[in-house]
């Protein structure tokens, strides 16, 4: 809510600095050695409450960085492909530092990256936009975001099934070590192949996006992935060959960020200035919400089934969420070409 009242620069700049105190104090309790569960917990639910503030003010702030609402979508694509590029690369490095330097370093070397962000966004001048009141009370304020996110059809549809595809697909990564290991009968270093090969296809969706997409076409470009994704992730669940399981990683990777990606772009494209970052925050629930609720509930199933039949069971309810997408376009097509003409985005 606060982040369509003030400036996001500095909504930012908090959020750094934020997260170089959280793993400064994660460094802290490993030098001393008074690391405890609690400790870690309540470290946990702290980096929940500021990864919640920066996700939606890094993407509400992408808008303010381009020069026409023309390059938004290549800027989504390019941020995206940057945080799977960071994913791909994250943890190799984290395991080379920890086996020459230790955890602790780890966690120092986090706090001095996040200081240089908080010196790019420092040196950053973004221009005006504008903004929500702020006499507005809180839940009046919420409450006038929420329907407006209601009433504009495209927004709704866009958010309400990124909730539902989020806590059925986005559980997949959770049960991708047990899977490896139960049923393909690999170990650690077939997982880091498995989990690169999806990386590596992110990376390419979030590039298809930018380059390949046009605004008009991320509507349908939506449910062709997500369909995409259910049906490479029942393939997936089914094969027992090592080599084609990892050969159909890529596929994964590239179906689920070109679909997520997609959602954001257009939620951006058609949603309004002052009521951009609210939207956003709605939005962002779904992977930082949603997701998580999904793995605990696809970790259950797991226990009671095994690997193969909760991945397949995520990977066949994803599949039928393309599909009633699908069914739904004939609301995009009524709507979504006419507000991006009103913005100059046709």
């Amino acid at each position: 809510m606060f982040l369509d009242r003030y400036d996001l620069r500095a909504v930012l700049m908090g959020t750094q600095i934020a997260m170089i105190l959280h793993s400064l104090a994660i460094a802290f309790m490993l030098y001393t050695g008074t690391v405890t569960y609690t400790a870690i917990l309540f470290l946990s639910f702290l980096l929940g409450i500021i990864t919640a503030v920066d996700m939606p003010a890094r993407q509400a702030s992408i808008t303010q960085m381009i020069d026409h609402p023309s390059q938004l979508q290549s800027a989504l694509s390019l941020q995206s492909g940057s945080f799977n590029l960071a994913r791909l690369l994250g943890p190799s490095v984290a395991g080379f530092i920890i086996n020459a330097a230790g955890e602790m370093a780890c966690f120092v070397l986090n706090a001095v990256a996040h200081l240089a962000v908080l010196y790019a966004f420092w040196i950053m001048r973004l221009p005006e936009r504008k903004k929500s009141s702020r006499d507005m009370r809180v839940i009046d304020s919420l409450k006038e975001g929420l329907n407006y996110m209601w009433k504009v059809t495209p927004i709704r549809l866009c958010i309400l099934y990124n909730y539902v595809f989020c806590f059925l697909a986005l559980p997949y990564v959770v049960l991708m070590p047990l899977f490896v290991t139960d049923v393909l009968d690999g170990d650690s270093r077939h997982l880091g192949f498995m989990m690169g090969g999806i990386g590596i296809g992110a990376l390419a969706g979030a590039m298809f996006i930018a380059f390949r997409v046009s605004a008009s076409r991320l509507p349908a470009h939506i449910w062709h992935m997500q369909t995409l994704f259910g049906a490479a992730l029942i393939a997936y669940g089914l094969v027992t060959d090592w080599l084609v399981a990892l050969a159909l990683a890529p596929v994964l990777g590239f179906s689920l960020v070109s679909s997520l990606v997609s959602n954001n772009s257009l939620i951006q494209a058609i949603v309004d200035e002052d009521k951009r970052g609210r939207v956003l925050s709605y939005y962002s629930f779904g992977l930082l919400g949603f997701g998580p609720l999904g793995a605990l509930l696809a970790g259950k199933f797991a226990d009671h089934m095994d690997a193969r039949t909760a991945l397949v069971v995520c990977a066949v309810m994803s599949l039928i969420v393309g599909i009633m997408h699908a069914l739904r376009q004939k609301a995009y097509d009524a709507s979504v070409p006419e507000i991006l003409r009103e913005k100059g985005l046709l």
